[in-house]
């Protein structure tokens, strides 16, 4: 699977391990954010 591929970061004190292409993708989505983009922005990423 691809996204066995995907670099993985710890995030903050927590450690938590999150995928690479979803730090920092938390202020791109959401209510407000034209759905257009944001598929374009996924796309990029992956």
């Amino acid at each position: 699977m691809k996204y066995q591929r995907q670099p993985y970061r710890r995030c903050g004190r927590s450690g938590l391990l999150l995928p690479a292409v979803s730090l920092g993708l938390w202020h791109n989505f959401g209510e407000g954010k034209p759905v257009e983009s944001q598929r374009a922005i996924l796309h990029k990423a992956l």
